[in-house]
C-alpha cells in the first residue's frame, strides 16, 4: 500500500511540471482571472495565491507595469482573505514604493488608490493612524471618492477626532449628490451611519442608515439588494438596546445576504442575531445559528468570529446544563483564544518591525531628500548671486555705453555743426566776392550797352541817311529802293535790339550770376553773357547782332552752353535759366 502511495506521488511529482508549463501559458489575464475567482470562492488558499501570481507574472513578462500594480492589488485582496496580513503589509510597502511614490505624471491613479487603500487598511493592524491619513493624502487629486472620506473618517475616529470623521463623510455625501450617482450616495449614507456607530452616536448612525434606506424605497430599487445596509442599522438599534427592532434588521439582512456574495454580512447578521437569542434566553435558537456557521460556513469565520461562535456555545451550554459540551467548548475557547492572541502578537510585531524598517528608510530617504534640497538651495543662492553680478556688470557696460554713444553723437553733432558753420562762412565769403565780380560785370555790361546803343543809334541815322540819299537817285526804281531799306532795317534791327539791351538785360540782378555760378562754376565770361541775353528773351538774330555772328552761329553757341549745363535734351534752355532769376 505504501508503494503504491509513492508510486502515484512520484508519477505526480512528474507529470505536474508539464501540467504547470501548460497553464502557464495563458492568452489573456481574463483566464488567470477566472480561475483565481474560482478558487477563492472555495477558500483554496494555495491555489488562490497561485493565480494572482500567475497575473503578476503575466503583465511581467508583457512589461505592462500598470497592469503588474493592478495584479499586485488583487495579490493583495486575495492575501488579506486568508489573514495573511504580515504578507500582504510588506508586499502593500514594495507595491506602494514602486508604483505609487511616483510623480502623478508616472503613476496609474486607480490602481495606487486600491493598492493605498489596502495598506491603509494593514497599516491600521500597527495603530499608527496619521501614517494612514498620510498616504490617503499622497493619492491622486483625481481620485478622492466616497472611499477616500470614509478611510479617513475610520482613522480620525481612531485617533478620536469625532468632528473631522463626521466631516469626512458630510463631505463625501456632498460629492456623491454633485455627482448624481445613486448608488454613490446611498453608500455614502451607509458609510456615515458606520462612523457614527463607531463614534456611538447611535442616533446619527440609525438617521444615516435610515436615509440611505429611503433613497432606496424611494426609487424602487430591491433591499434585498442592500440587505448589508438593514444589518448595520440592527446592530445601532442592538447597541442602543433596541432589541426587536434590531432583531427585525438583522432577519433582513440575513435573508438577503446569503444567497449572495454577501457572506460576510450574512456571518455577522447570525452572530448578532445569536447575541439577542442569549438576552432572550432563547438558547436553542442561538445553538442552532451559530452550528449552522460553523457546519456549513466554515471557510468564512475568522478567527475572531470563530472565537465569538465558540464562546457564545459555551454560555449556552453552560446555562442548559450541558456540563460536558459547556467543558468541550470551554477547552475549545481556550485553546483557540490563545492561539489566536498568540499570531495576533506575533503578526503585530513582524508588521511593527516591517514598517519600522520601512520608516526608517522614509527617514533617510527624507535626509537625502532634505540634503539634496539644501545643496539645491545653496546652489540656487550661488546663482543667484551671480547671476545679480552679472546682471550689475551688464548694467555697469550697458550705462558706460551709453555715456560713450551720447558724448560720441554729441562731439560728432558738435563737429557737424562747426562745419556746417565753416562752410556756411565760406559760402557767404565765396557768395559776397562773386557779387562783387558781379557788380562789375553788370556795371561793365552796363557800359557795352550804352556803347552798343550809341553805336546803334549812329548806324540808325547812317541808315536814315542812307536811305534818304538812295531816295535821291533817280536811276534806282522805286521797289528796288524799298528792297534795299528793307534789308537794312532788317539787318540792323537797330530797335528792337536796342530797346531789349537797355530795358532787359540791365536789370538781370546779381542773383541770376550767383546762382548760375554756384551751379556752374566752369561757365566763361562769354557763356554768362550768352545765358543772360537768352534770359531776358532775346532771339536768336539779335544775339547775333550783338555778338556780330550769324544765326546758324548762335543756334550752335547755345546747343554748346546746353551741354557744359549737364541739360537733357528735352529740358528748355530758356526755361532752365529763367528759373534761376
Amino acid at each position: 500500500m505504501r508503494l503504491s502511495h509513492l508510486y502515484i506521488l512520484i508519477s505526480i511529482l512528474l507529470i505536474s511540471p508539464n501540467i504547470l508549463s501548460q497553464e502557464r501559458d495563458w492568452n489573456n489575464t481574463s483566464e488567470i482571472y477566472e480561475r483565481l475567482d474560482f478558487h477563492r470562492d472555495r477558500l483554496n488558499e494555495d491555489s488562490s495565491i497561485f493565480y494572482a501570481d500567475e497575473m503578476i507574472r503575466f503583465h511581467k513578462e508583457k512589461l505592462n507595469l500598470n497592469g503588474v500594480a493592478g495584479a499586485i492589488f488583487t495579490k493583495l485582496v486575495t492575501l488579506d482573505l486568508y489573514n495573511r496580513k504580515e504578507e500582504a503589509f510588506q508586499l502593500a510597502l514594495k507595491a506602494y514604493n514602486q508604483y505609487c511614490k511616483v510623480p502623478e505624471t508616472d503613476r496609474n491613479c486607480s490602481t495606487c488608490k486600491h493598492i493605498t487603500a489596502e495598506l491603509v487598511k494593514l497599516i491600521t493592524v500597527l495603530q499608527d493612524y496619521r501614517q494612514g491619513i498620510y498616504y490617503l493624502d499622497q493619492n491622486c487629486a483625481s481620485q478622492k471618492d466616497g472611499k477616500y472620506y470614509y478611510q479617513k473618517a475610520k482613522l480620525y475616529v481612531l485617533l478620536e477626532l469625532p468632528d473631522s470623521a463626521l466631516l469626512m463623510t458630510a463631505t463625501a455625501i456632498d460629492l456623491a449628490k454633485k455627482k448624481g450617482k445613486l448608488n454613490d450616495l446611498i453608500g455614502t449614507y451607509n458609510q456615515q451611519g458606520l462612523i457614527a456607530d463607531n463614534l456611538n452616536r447611535f442616533d446619527d448612525a440609525i438617521a444615516a442608515y435610515t436615509n440611505a434606506i429611503k433613497i432606496i424605497e424611494e426609487n424602487n430599487k430591491e433591499i434585498a439588494n442592500y440587505a448589508f445596509i438593514m444589518g448595520n442599522l440592527g446592530n445601532s438599534y442592538y447597541k442602543k438596546g433596541e432589541y426587536a427592532k434590531a432583531y427585525e434588521c438583522l432577519l433582513i439582512d440575513s435573508k438577503g445576504s446569503e444567497p449572495s456574495t454577501q457572506k460576510m454580512s450574512f456571518i455577522n447578521a447570525e452572530l448578532l442575531l445569536a447575541q439577542i437569542d442569549t438576552t432572550r434566553k432563547d438558547y436553542k435558537s442561538l445553538i442552532k445559528r451559530v452550528q449552522n456557521l460553523r457546519s456549513n460556513y466554515p471557510i468564512y469565520l475568522s478567527d475572531e468570529n470563530e472565537l465569538a461562535a465558540i464562546e457564545m456555545l459555551m454560555h449556552a451550554y453552560k446555562e442548559i446544563g450541558q456540563k460536558s459540551k459547556y467543558q468541550l467548548y470551554s477547552s475549545k475557547w481556550v485553546s483557540l483564544s490563545k492561539s489566536y492572541f498568540q499570531a495576533q502578537m506575533k503578526m503585530q510585531k513582524n508588521m511593527g518591525e516591517q514598517n519600522s524598517t520601512h520608516s526608517l528608510q522614509q527617514v533617510t530617504e527624507k535626509m537625502k531628500l532634505e540634503k539634496q534640497l539644501q545643496n539645491q538651495v545653496i546652489i540656487t543662492q550661488q546663482n543667484n548671486a551671480e547671476k545679480k553680478r552679472i546682471e550689475l556688470i551688464a548694467l555697469i557696460l550697458a550705462f558706460s555705453l551709453s555715456i560713450g554713444i551720447i558724448s560720441f553723437l554729441f562731439w560728432k553733432y558738435k563737429a557737424t555743426q562747426t562745419k556746417k558753420s565753416i562752410i556756411k562762412e565760406a559760402e557767404l565769403r565765396f557768395a559776397k566776392k562773386e557779387q562783387e565780380v558781379l557788380t562789375l560785370k553788370i556795371k561793365e555790361e552796363s557800359k557795352n550797352v550804352q556803347a552798343l546803343s550809341l553805336e546803334l543809334t549812329t548806324k540808325q541815322g547812317f541808315s536814315e541817311g542812307l536811305i534818304q540819299e538812295l531816295d535821291k537817285l533817280s536811276s534806282i526804281s522805286k521797289p528796288e529802293l524799298k528792297g534795299i531799306e528793307i534789308y537794312i532795317q532788317n539787318e540792323l534791327d537797330v530797335k528792337s535790339t536796342r530797346a531789349h539791351l537797355q530795358t532787359q538785360m540791365g536789370e538781370l540782378s546779381g542773383a541770376f550770376y550767383n546762382n548760375l555760378l554756384i551751379k556752374h562754376n566752369t561757365l566763361s565770361d562769354s557763356d554768362l553773357k550768352l545765358a543772360a541775353m537768352i534770359t531776358i528773351g532775346m532771339s536768336n538774330k539779335e544775339i547775333g547782332i550783338s555778338k556780330n555772328i550769324s544765326t546758324e552761329s548762335v543756334k550752335k553757341t547755345k546747343h554748346r552752353l546746353k551741354k557744359k549745363l549737364h541739360l537733357a535734351q528735352e529740358i528748355s534752355l530758356t526755361d532752365y535759366l529763367k528759373a534761376l532769376i
